[in-house]
């Protein structure tokens, strides 16, 4: 009997994960439509139309331009899309956290200026992107 209810279980939940991968296609479909439609687009067209990460592709290529390969990039702790930052900024070395994480990591070389992170005094220049983003370079 405890059997046949597992398998039960079993199909219960592989149906629930189906009905949630079904019901994400229309959203999915929704960010990327004008990518998928357009493969003769450059891939920064593509980027810059994928809904919501417009504004965050051209402050991450900004970042890209701004520091060498082999820096080493403090995030906020809640900054949003960490697997892209992954991405795009390798091989960056990210490290994500506060004040604490900061002077735990000497070998942080820019602080990331993002929706009033960091709140806590920085030691460098002061590079923005526009008047919200930014970076500072940490004086060594």
């Amino acid at each position: 009997m405890s059997h046949y209810l597992r398998s039960i279980a079993v199909w219960i939940i592989a149906l629930l994960f189906l009905a949630q991968v079904i019901a994400a296609i229309p959203i999915v479909w929704s960010m990327w439509e004008g990518p998928l439609q357009n493969p003769d687009w450059t891939y920064e067209q593509k980027m810059r139309s994928v809904r919501g990460l417009s504004s965050y592709f051209d402050f991450i290529l900004f970042v890209q331009a701004t520091t060498p390969e082999k820096a080493v990039l403090l995030f906020d702790p809640n900054y949003h899309y960490i697997t892209l930052n992954l991405y795009f900024l390798y091989p960056r070395k990210l490290i994500y956290g506060g004040e604490k994480i900061l002077h735990e990591h000497p070998e942080v070389d820019y602080v990331v200026i993002n929706d009033g992170f960091p709140n806590f005094p920085v030691n460098g220049e002061r590079i923005m992107f526009d008047d919200k983003q930014g970076l500072y370079r940490i004086f060594k």
